[in-house]
């Protein structure tokens, strides 16, 4: 059997979404921890991560449930890019909604 196989690269920039839960802490200053992780979804229904994605928003529930007691906000980002060379930045140095995280940060 013979196979011809051709492909095509693109590497153009684009717009990726990027899913941010935000929870803010009624008695907070502005200061937030930052939860991410990614999201792979090659096919509907089919996600990479998925254990990492479903402990953030047990995370996100468990903290909305006791708000009145925080003192920092919390963000729960889901980033997409984690298979794409050059996009996977760590959780720390990323821009988040145009704020850089300077504080607590965690990548599931």
């Amino acid at each position: 059997m013979r196979v011809r196989l051709r492909t095509q690269v693109d590497t153009r920039w684009r717009t990726l979404p990027l899913l941010i839960a935000h929870l803010r802490a009624p008695r907070g200053n502005g200061d937030f921890v930052l939860m991410s992780g990614h999201v792979d979804s090659w096919h509907y229904g089919a996600m990479d991560n998925g254990a990492g994605n479903a402990t953030q928003m047990e995370v996100g529930r468990i903290f909305a449930a006791r708000k009145k007691r925080l003192r920092r906000d919390l963000r729960l980002a889901f980033w997409s890019g984690h298979s794409t060379p050059g996009t996977a930045a760590p959780p720390g140095t990323r821009t988040i909604a145009g704020e850089t995280s300077t504080s607590i940060a965690c990548s599931t």
